[in-house]
């Protein structure tokens, strides 16, 4: 009961501040189970992982080492999760180089709905 209300919650929120409602959900630290994904598809949210973990929480990555990680093991389709609470202090930082390797390699920078989005627009807009 209570994460679902904690789910509910945050969407409440996030449309309060956007005007849109949230499609999906990523869990903390990417730890999910069963039971909290069923709980999040009761909320509406479809649960998505990451397949490429910046380090930019830590406080001792500089910059060039987030973006030399990102760029290393990104490929097309990849989800990089990046942080702005704060406790990745060098991300900001750190976003112009990944952005610009990463479109220097033809990668295209979407969001999670436009690349989740259906298999035959997906394949059509975003070709890997």
């Amino acid at each position: 009961d209570r994460v679902l209300r904690e789910m509910q919650r945050t969407q409440t929120i996030i449309r309060s501040a956007t005007g849109k409602t949230p499609r999906y959900y990523r869990p903390p630290y990417g730890e999910v189970d069963a039971r909290v994904a069923k709980i999040a598809a009761a909320a509406g949210l479809s649960t998505i992982q990451y397949d490429v973990a910046s380090g930019d929480p830590d406080p001792s990555m500089t910059a060039k080492r987030i973006a030399r990680g990102v760029l290393r093991d990104a490929k097309g389709g990849s989800i990089v999760v990046l942080h702005m609470n704060r406790k990745g202090v060098r991300t900001a930082e750190a976003l112009p180089e990944i952005i610009a390797g990463l479109r220097g390699r033809g990668y295209r920078l979407v969001t999670v709905g436009e690349l989740l989005g259906p298999a035959s627009t997906r394949e059509k807009k975003y070709p890997r």
